[in-house]
């Protein structure tokens, strides 16, 4: 095996590491919604100063690790606080959901220019607890 290859063999598994250790450590810095790890305070923090961007960031963790389908509606509050709104509704206007309720949460413009609002959805059904999370509006 030539110096070349030596070298590439034992550099390409480090790069690898560490790629994976930056991504868990802050996510995907090329989708704006996975970009930071969700944090309570840092949503509440976002609530509080009018920045909602700010919660659209941690969304995509939120998903994956922390909402989960069959989480009480209570510990959902107690980790993003009181929904910006509550729906009925498929859509504004549209017909209404006989098996759960929408809890809605705003997370800023999906360009993050100003246009197209996203949310955060939580889909709560009619027993309290979670049937999935996703963002709308991107």
């Amino acid at each position: 095996m030539s110096r070349r290859a030596r070298t590439l063999a034992l550099a390409l598994p480090a790069i690898v590491a560490l790629a994976a250790l930056a991504y868990e450590m802050i996510g995907n810095p090329l989708d704006p919604f996975d970009n930071r790890r969700f944090s309570p305070e840092a949503w509440s923090s976002a609530s509080e100063h009018h920045n909602v961007d700010w919660r659209a960031r941690m969304c995509r963790d939120l998903i994956n690790r922390v909402i989960r389908p069959g989480m009480s509606e209570k510990q959902v509050v107690a980790l993003l606080g009181t929904p910006d709104r509550v729906s009925d509704r498929r859509g504004p206007g549209g017909d209404l959901f006989t098996d759960r309720h929408i809890y809605e949460y705003e997370i800023g413009n999906s360009t993050f220019q100003g246009m197209d609002d996203a949310f955060l959805y939580v889909h709560i059904d009619l027993t309290d607890h979670v049937l999935k999370t996703e963002i709308y509006g991107y």
